[in-house]
């Protein structure tokens, strides 16, 4: 059986489009206002509502805190084409479980969405996945623009030409900031997962800690990490950096049981030890195994 998906948007066309190309995968019914959308929800049960922030007799918002208050409410999507960061904090407090920003909608984007949503995990990995996407979010988001320009000096000056890709993407590698919420909004969500689902915290300390005993910096980071998650007092006010931490702990502890040792090695002297600040690409400190991490990354010519 497809899951059920409710499209909600004023715009015909862009109501028949979207039902064109999701229903194939899902069993779709449209509505063209709340009113609609509403006695269709009092009528079904739908698995996702995916609706517009614009319409006519009630805001997208409100659509969605009515939704969230059925006896089984669907997850709701909210698809905005205004994409400021008062209204994305809106609608997590409205209940929104997701935003797309429509002026750069994609629909194998928006399919990565909603399935992401039905993901028919055990209630530990959702909690898991709930907080590592909005933590892996900010951090991708506040670190990619670096990496592009490193790259482009790395290249020289022929990264600057327009003939070279990496022109393109240098000026596209803050877009998701600005398209998805800004780095404030991706912390907020970070915090409202951790208020409204209980264990969410305990499950990715848990997750992190699954590397413990492994190196001792990254053991001492993540007691830190542990002290910033318990104290919750100017929590928003250190939000940035306590996301920071939680990515960095997450990084480590991955390498550490999953990557190379070398890389394991520089990752936590660089990012956990404060031996170096991390903050900009080829600060290591000595001791690091700098050949071992140039071979691995070396391609192999036959």
């Amino acid at each position: 059986m497809k899951p059920t998906l409710l499209i909600v948007d004023d715009e015909k066309t862009t109501r028949e489009g979207l039902r064109a190309a999701l229903e194939e995968r899902y069993d779709v019914y449209i509505a063209e206002d709340a009113s609609a959308a509403m006695g269709l929800l009092e009528s079904e049960n739908f698995d996702v509502m995916l609706t517009d922030f614009r319409l006519p007799n009630e805001d997208g918002m409100k659509l969605i805190a009515r939704a969230k208050s059925l006896p089984k409410p669907p997850i709701c999507i909210l698809m905005t084409a205004y994409g400021s960061e008062e209204l994305a904090v809106n609608a997590m407090k409205h209940g929104a479980d997701d935003y797309i920003a429509k002026g750069r909608l994609q629909i194998e984007e928006l399919e990565m969405r909603i399935a992401r949503a039905l993901d028919q995990s055990t209630p530990t990995e959702k909690l898991l996945v709930r907080m590592g996407t909005a933590v892996g979010k900010y951090w991708i988001c506040k670190r990619t623009p670096a990496h592009a320009a490193e790259a482009m000096e790395c290249i020289g000056g022929s990264g600057v030409m327009e003939d070279c890709i990496m022109p393109r993407l240098f000026r596209e590698s803050p877009v998701n900031s600005i398209w998805e919420g800004s780095g404030n909004v991706q912390c907020l969500d970070m915090l409202r997962a951790m208020h409204r689902n209980p264990g969410s915290v305990e499950t990715y300390v848990a997750e992190v800690k699954a590397g413990f005993g492994a190196d001792r910096r990254l053991d001492q980071y993540v007691a830190q990490m542990e002290r910033e998650l318990s104290d919750l007092s100017d929590l928003e006010y250190r939000a940035r950096g306590v996301v920071e931490k939680m990515a960095l702990a997450l990084q480590g502890s991955l390498l550490v049981r999953h990557g190379t040792p070398a890389v394991a090695d520089a990752f936590c002297a660089s990012r956990l030890a404060g031996v170096s600040s991390g903050l900009t690409f080829g600060n290591l400190p000595r001791g690091v195994d700098c050949a071992a991490i140039i071979a691995r990354a070396t391609p192999l010519v036959s």
